[in-house]
This record gives C-alpha cells, structure tokens and sequence, in this order.
C-alpha cells in the first residue's frame, strides 16, 4: 500500500512539474502577464496558458504567415466563421467541433471562441504578432478557459501536455513559413511557399468553413 501512494506521489510530482514547464512554454513572466486582446472575453479563466516563439522575420511576414493558416484563399477572415479542430480526421475527432472567429485585429491578433455544443468548454485562444525589432517578432497563444465543472478541470490537466505539444507544432511551422517568406515576394508566393506539410503537423486549426 505504501509503495502505491508513493508512486502517485511521485506521479503527481511528475504532472505539476510538467505543467508548470508546458503552461507556458517559450514565454517570459511580462509575456504572461501582459494583458492581450481577447482577454476581456474570459474574465476569471479557471485555466491560462500563454506560449510563445520568436521568430526572425518581421511582424508583417509573421502575420502573412499565420493568415496562411486560418485564411489560405487570401479572402479576410471575418467574425462569425469557423474553424474546424481536426479538418484531417488525424485524432478521430467530431467534425463539428470548431472554434469562431470572434475577431480580428489586422496585422496583430486573431481571437477564437469555443463553447458547447461545439467545444467542450467556454474558451478563448487568441493568437498575437509583437513586433520586436525591424526583422524580428514574437509570436504568442493565449488560451483562457472557464470551467464549471470539476471534471471539466481534471480533463484539461490530463490533456494539457498533448495540447501544448500540438501548440508548440503550430508555432514552429509559422515561424518556418515567416522565415522561409522574404517580405518582396508576392502574396502568391508567399501562399505558395508556405502550404502546410501534412506528414509533419500532428494538429492544425485550418479547415475553416463558411456560415
């Protein structure tokens, strides 16, 4: 009996000290701290996570970059549209599981809203491009989520390290498409330079959908 409660320990132990590293991966304190728009939306989140990379291109290549991904066909993404979790059937996920666009700041922030039926639970993701220097940016996701269940809480810990990671997937292949687009190409080849590699992304948010 004894040695089973010291292995949950040591499991639990294993769990807090990786969700203090995955909640905020890649970000300063000021960066998690800092207040963002979207925030306003979840004013008490149960959960937080903000995780960030820096990427060596500058804030328009970035945000051309991550249009790329939610808006491939160049058409503006709008409020009210949709985007599907899992377009790719990757992790057996339900089709009708997406998130809405609630809004966009033009060359800084995209904000989605999730909430039942088509999500789980009340959430806000929010995507934001910081201009650092002439050529670098940062590149920070914000997830607050609001619970109302305690079984709703033991999910979003036991699925935190998985989410993280797919994050962190979704992070680097922004930067890579940013940093592989020189700001004189066109918009086309920019589009045509950046198209996702489906045997590498493990998630994606892509496969918006009109209302």
């Amino acid at each position: 009996m004894t040695t089973k409660w010291v292995r949950a320990a040591a499991a639990l132990g294993l769990l807090y000290a990786a969700r203090r590293y995955y909640r905020n991966w890649g970000t300063t304190k000021d960066e998690c701290q800092i207040e963002l728009p979207g925030d306003e939306l979840v004013k008490q989140p149960a959960t937080r996570t903000t995780e960030g990379i820096t990427v060596d291109a500058s804030a328009e290549a970035v945000w051309q970059a991550l249009m790329q991904r939610f808006d491939p066909d160049a058409e503006g993404l709008k409020p009210g549209e949709v985007i599907r979790i899992d377009p790719y059937g990757w992790w057996r996920l339900p089709r009708n599981m997406v998130l809405t666009v609630e809004r966009v700041v033009d060359g800084s922030a995209v904000i989605l809203r999730g909430a039942p039926p088509q999500f789980p639970w009340r959430t806000v993701i929010s995507l934001h491009v910081l201009p650092r220097l002439q050529d670098q940016a940062r590149l920070l996701v914000r997830n607050r989520t609001e619970l109302r269940r305690p079984g709703e809480v033991l999910l979003i810990e036991s699925t935190g390290p998985i989410v993280a990671f797919a994050t962190r997937r979704l992070l680097l292949d922004i930067k890579r498409c940013a940093e592989q687009s020189p700001e004189s190409q066109t918009a086309v080849n920019v589009r045509s330079g950046c198209e996702p590699n489906m045997k590498r992304l493990p998630v994606t948010l892509t496969g918006r959908m009109r209302t």
